[in-house]
């Protein structure tokens, strides 16, 4: 039995058994697009003071986050991923319970104050199209689906909203077996890994 606590203030922790080879999920890959408040109040104000420097024309922080993006979140570790990617590969293992299941993260640091954003690709032993999976999302507790030409962003999110936002569900052109999704979330209210992990385990719980 896993148990995932779908918000970061606890208002929903639900638990349920999950096997992904019910559903036949053989891969999760994601690259998330982590804003600077997941680092912390000291990130978010060297983010602005970053900003308003360049902007005036001055040299601004050393490191700059502002106008610009970071393609690791923390220093490098075994097999060059960093301790963030390390991070969701044990997470996403550990509450589908698949301790083997494959799982490739890319973590980067974007210069948005909140909101992280996921590109999300799931491989499913059986083909799942996107309408079905548009279908599944849509009755989905903790997520609201945007249809459509527009696609969620971090703006979007509203004033403290609890869900999830996904969009741009599609099939994956590189695997017939595959599919691609783009995932929008408060990270001052949902997990930073929990996002697409939670993406993972409706389609995983519901497919058949």
């Amino acid at each position: 039995m896993a148990r995932i606590n779908y918000f970061a203030g606890g208002e929903l922790d639900r638990a349920m058994p999950l096997r992904a080879d019910a559903a036949g999920l053989e891969q999760v890959r994601v690259a998330t697009y982590q804003a600077v408040s997941g680092a912390g109040r000291e990130a978010t104000e060297r983010l602005n003071s970053d900003l308003r420097a360049r902007l005036d024309g001055a040299p601004g922080d050393a490191g700059q986050l502002a106008f610009n993006v970071i393609p690791a979140i923390g220093d490098a570790g075994d097999e060059g991923y960093s301790a963030e990617e390390w991070k969701i590969v044990r997470e996403t293992r550990r509450i589908l319970d698949e301790p083997e299941l494959p799982v490739s993260v890319t973590a980067v640091r974007v210069p948005v104050l909140n909101g992280h954003a996921e590109a999300v690709w799931l491989r499913t032993r059986e083909p799942l199209t996107p309408e079905a999976a548009r279908a599944l999302l849509a009755e989905a507790p903790g997520i609201l689906l945007v249809e459509g030409s527009e696609a969620p962003t971090p703006v979007a999110l509203g004033a403290g909203e609890d869900r999830a936002l996904v969009g741009r569900v599609r099939r994956d052109l590189a695997d017939p077996q595959g599919l691609v999704l783009w995932v929008v979330a408060d990270n001052l209210r949902k997990g930073a890994a929990s996002n697409a992990v939670q993406i993972a385990e409706i389609l995983v719980k519901s497919y058949l």
